[in-house]
């Protein structure tokens, strides 16, 4: 098996063994991959000739498939520019199954990696345990506890405008920086963890570029975008750009819209360290998020009644690669650290209009106390204020050594990830609340433990190659555990395993006439854990008031109300992390310039998160492509494991 490239005019020599059979493949960027068979007698020369590219009448760009060990979809930007998104829900459509509909911009945005849309709402375990990584660093959602209340006066709307609980909000991510996008469906190798669906890796473009701008509007949105790379020294490239969305539910509409502002500063720097190479990637981000709703003068109180949502994120990363050299055994070092501040604030204004007299309870712990009459029309207001850090840090070796006949590719790692929330949580007057059936009392975030996992990892990719046969074979392991819980949480004492298994056999050419049919089988293997998030481990208390005695009086002084309030704690000792384990069988086949790919899996997830009290068995399908696997959920107590 050797590589070797012509010269000028296109010839090349090589070296053969007389009366052995060999396959010779010619690529070249402009022209369509050439392969066939030669028996070597004597010294020949041979003319091979290659067919242009341009013969391609019409190209359909979509996401290109993989062909490595595990099951992923790669879009590129010429993919992207033909779509023309506006957030990155709009790349998904370009995945297998994925399915082209108007932008929902106004509403978050879940991710959906071999499900469909008719699951339901109260599921979002696949959604939660799909990993973000943007640039090599962990996109963390585990301290998003922003909440707001389920209120009719604005139609559900702040139901379907948070993001607790589903994981990355698609509609935060802007899609003009990106250069490379990497889905990952199948059984990604040990290094990627906290996850059960998949992993979705986005690459931002980096270097000196001209200036540029783009401009797009459609009948739900308008967006705004500059940026401009550049070349501060020979070994140091740094890019700048600003991105602005502006999104209506209708266009008719102006009463509810959604605004995105993301900006990003990227810097790459290539130089030396003890005589060895060493690249420093360094990036400032900030984006702002808001959803606003206003209600129209013919359906509310149109001076009062507001609701706005707003997400601000400050992040900086700084990633390091080390290489070591081959003379060691492990060639590179790898040193991802991230830190993302995030300042969210739900506000929400209303005025509330009693049909008649109400009664209230003020108690903050349980027992007898005596409670207020409100007033019967009042204005409230109602704001949940969240503070998320996030710390994410990964030292990472890797290493490339042969042994006899196999060449392995070896990894080992250590990953540590922690989560915190320093708001002051939801807060409201108890004299002015949302509604007078109140079943919560305000609460400060920052008064709940830290969310902190550390997962240490190790895996080895294992080639052989005997003529044309090719086997490859990647075994990795992946053990964590969730740190700073409470003895009492039966989690606290468990420690997680992830075995991943993926082995790919390469067939023979066979041979059609003047062309080569290629075939890859793979079979894959792996068991995914995605921890409980800070707002699935610490869920607000529920307090019921029972009323024992109520006066009411039309003379203030002599009006009274006496409560028995009882404090029922929502926590589950007893959940744990959510596991899916993944079977997959596929065969890739390649001939001229037709490639097939055939997948069947299979995904067991017999626990997940779920927000209801129901108590009824759910089955539903999930589909890829045409490839359908079943998952049985079955409901438990409120947020635990199902």
């Amino acid at each position: 098996n050797k590589q070797q490239s012509t010269n000028i005019n296109g010839e090349t020599n090589f070296l053969v063994d007389k009366n052995h059979s060999y396959s010779i493949v010619v690529t070249h960027p402009s022209y369509q991959e050439r392969t066939l068979k030669y028996h070597a007698k004597q010294h020949q020369t041979l003319a091979i000739k290659l067919l242009s590219e341009n013969n391609i009448q019409e190209v359909i760009v979509t996401a290109k498939e993989g062909k490595g060990l595990t099951s992923k979809s790669v879009i590129t930007t010429k993919a992207m520019e033909h779509l023309q998104p506006s957030s990155f829900a709009d790349i998904m459509e370009l995945v297998p199954g994925g399915l082209a509909k108007t932008p929902s911009l106004t509403t978050s945005n879940r991710v959906l990696l071999r499900e469909n849309d008719s699951a339901p709402s109260s599921y979002n375990t696949s959604a939660l345990g799909t990993q973000f990584i943007i640039d090599n660093n962990i996109w963390n959602t585990n301290a998003d506890m922003q909440l707001s209340l389920n209120d009719s006066q604005f139609l559900d709307g702040p139901k379907y405008k948070a993001s607790a609980g589903i994981g990355v909000d698609m509609r935060t991510i802007s899609t003009n920086d990106i250069e490379r996008v990497e889905i990952i469906r199948g059984i990604p190798s040990a290094s990627y963890g906290d996850l059960t669906s998949g992993v979705i890796k986005i690459d931002r473009k980096i270097g000196k570029t001209p200036l540029q701008a783009r401009f797009k509007t459609d009948g739900f949105s308008k967006q705004y975008y500059i940026s401009k790379g550049f070349v501060l020294k020979q070994n140091w490239q740094m890019t700048a750009s600003m991105d602005l969305l502006d999104a209506k539910v209708d266009p008719t509409d102006s009463y509810e819209n959604y605004q995105r502002l993301t900006g990003s500063i990227r810097s790459r720097l290539k130089t030396m360290l003890w005589n060895k190479h060493l690249e420093w990637r360094s990036n400032i981000d900030f984006s702002s998020n808001i959803d606003k709703e206003k209600n129209d003068p013919d359906t509310g109180y149109a001076p009062v009644d507001v609701y706005k949502n707003s997400n601000n994120r400050l992040s900086l990363t700084n990633n390091f690669v080390y290489i070591l050299g081959k003379e060691n055994f492990f060639n590179k070092l790898t040193f991802n650290t991230a830190i993302r501040q995030g300042f969210d604030k739900i506000e929400q204004t209303k005025l509330v209009q009693q049909s008649g007299p109400r009664s209230i309870s003020l108690a903050t712990t349980q027992g007898e106390n005596v409670g207020v009459f409100p007033q019967i029309k009042y204005i409230s207001e109602f704001y949940t204020d969240g503070k998320p850090l996030d710390l994410s840090a990964l030292l990472q070796l890797n290493g490339v050594k042969k042994s006899g006949v196999l060449l392995h590719q070896y990894e080992l790692g250590l990953d540590w990830r922690f989560s915190k929330n320093y708001g002051k949580g939801q807060q409201y007057d108890l004299l002015t609340p949302p509604t007078a059936t109140m079943s919560v009392r305000p609460r400060a975030y920052d008064d709940i433990p830290a969310w902190q996992v550390m997962a240490a990892f190790v895996g080895d990719q294992m080639s052989y190659q005997i003529d044309d046969h090719k086997l490859n074979l990647y075994a990795g392991l992946r053990a964590s555990k969730l740190l700073g819980v409470d003895q009492s949480y039966s989690i606290s004492k468990q420690l997680f395993f992830e075995p991943r298994l993926n082995f790919q056999y390469g067939l023979p050419k066979l041979f059609i006439g003047n062309h080569a049919l290629k075939a890859d089988l793979t079979l894959g293997y792996g068991q995914f854990y995605k921890q409980p998030t800070l707002l699935m481990l610490y869920p607000n208390s529920k307090y019921l008031d029972y009323t024992q005695l109520n006066y009411y009086h039309n003379d203030e002084r002599f009006r009274y109300v006496n409560f028995m309030t009882y404090v029922q704690s929502l926590e589950n000792k007893n959940i744990t992390a959510a596991k899916n384990t993944k079977y997959e069988a596929r065969i890739d086949l390649s001939y001229k310039n037709h490639e097939f790919f055939v997948t069947y899996f299979q995904e067991e997830m017999t626990n997940g998160f779920r927000n209801t009290l129901q108590t009824t068995t759910h089955t539903y399908k999930k589909y890829d492509a045409s490839f359908v696997d079943i998952n049985y959920w079955n409901n438990g107590p409120n947020l635990a494991n199902i």
